[in-house]
């Protein structure tokens, strides 16, 4: 009966170290893997850290405009070239160089303000290439201006000539256009006109969703149509708040000479606003327009 008392006792005594010993092992192995999470969050934040304090370049263009491809053609553009070639992500030092091509303006002057500031607060942002239009990079520029620490500007759409004169005076030197300025583009247009209707009367529509381009774009056309022997009987915004009907008072009065030639100075949206009311009034007027995209769409919008 002793030995077989005995030889329980052992037993359950070794039953109890066993479970002692499973539950300190299963305990160890929770604290192990406890400190190997916090260890990998630890190394995760840390990367972050230092992704966030690399300096990055932000692209900034709108790639949901409907009408306005060249935002969107550009930004794929440039997506493109970041595939085919990463060597440019590196310094000369080695460091890397993010690459934000996520900031997407809308096409909308209230979202490029809102980016503009972001961008300016943030000294990781070492340079900016867009915006949309030319509107939308004034408005930019008028961000970069206010602060003596800008990023650098690239500015692969806007044409208004005005806009390096803002840069200029703003004494923002670190401003870079792509393509050619509002001058030579009316000095082009301006030859077309001249040979499609010469010392003729003209009529110009401009965009009034983009004024900076549009106004400053049509005043340049009107100079070289005077300065052609031509004349400009209409010079007038179209969009929501202005129409055709608004000229056709003043343009369909006796005895006053009749718009040989249209030019439509903006992006296509309302230049298919301006080709509708042009049909609905039956008017057959040769249209000019100055945006590709509206050439290309327009030309079998209306029968005009």
């Amino acid at each position: 009966a002793q030995v077989l008392w005995a030889r329980r006792t052992a037993l359950a005594q070794s039953k109890s170290i066993a479970v002692i010993t499973r539950k300190a092992i299963s305990y160890g192995l929770g604290i192990l893997v406890v400190l190997l999470l916090g260890a990998a969050l630890a190394v995760n934040t840390i990367d972050r850290r230092q992704k966030a304090r690399r300096p990055y370049v932000a692209v900034v263009a709108s790639t949901k405009s409907i009408d306005f491809q060249i935002p969107k053609e550009f930004v794929q553009g440039f997506k493109n070239g970041e595939r085919a070639e990463k060597t440019f992500y590196l310094t000369r030092d080695g460091s890397q160089i993010d690459i934000v091509d996520n900031q997407e303006d809308l096409g909308n002057q209230d979202e490029a303000r809102i980016i503009a500031r972001r961008l300016v607060a943030d000294p990781n942002c070492v340079l900016v290439i867009g915006n949309s239009n030319s509107t939308l990079t004034a408005i930019t520029l008028d961000e970069f201006v206010a602060n003596k620490d800008s990023p650098t500007y690239i500015l692969p759409i806007a044409t208004a000539t005005d806009i390096m004169i803002k840069a200029k005076t703003g004494k923002h030197d670190a401003v870079l256009r792509m393509i050619p300025d509002n001058a030579a583009q009316a000095d082009a247009i301006g030859q077309i006109v001249s040979k499609l209707a010469p010392r003729s009367p003209v009529a110009i529509f401009v965009d009034e969703e983009n004024v900076f381009y549009s106004e400053g774009l049509s005043r340049d056309i009107a100079s070289h149509v005077r300065n052609s022997g031509g004349s400009v009987l209409v010079e007038q915004s179209i969009g929501p708040s202005n129409s055709l009907y608004q000229a056709l008072a003043a343009w369909q009065q006796p005895k006053r000479p009749t718009p040989q030639i249209i030019v439509y100075v903006g992006v296509a949206h309302h230049g298919f606003l301006l080709i509708d009311q042009l049909a609905a009034t039956g008017i057959k007027t040769p249209v000019v327009f100055t945006d590709r995209k509206s050439t290309r769409l327009n030309s079998s919008h209306a029968n005009i």
